[in-house]
């Protein structure tokens, strides 16, 4: 049986390593999905608002 050698614990950090803390680039895509606020009310953001929302049948509703 053949021990083998322990990996230096250098070795694989200093191959494409990348600091958790660094912030993204931040690029006008960013921007454009981004939430919008006026003051504390929200604007513009998160998804579109059904121009048809949909409706409860009678059943669902405790109707019979």
């Amino acid at each position: 049986m053949v021990m083998r050698r322990k990996k230096r614990a250098g070795a694989s950090i200093s191959k494409g390593w990348v600091d958790p803390d660094a912030a993204p680039e931040l690029t006008h895509e960013y921007f454009e999905r981004a939430d919008v606020y006026l003051g504390n009310k929200l604007v513009r953001g998160g998804r579109p608002k059904l121009k048809r929302p949909k409706q409860a049948d009678a059943a669902t509703r405790g109707k019979k």
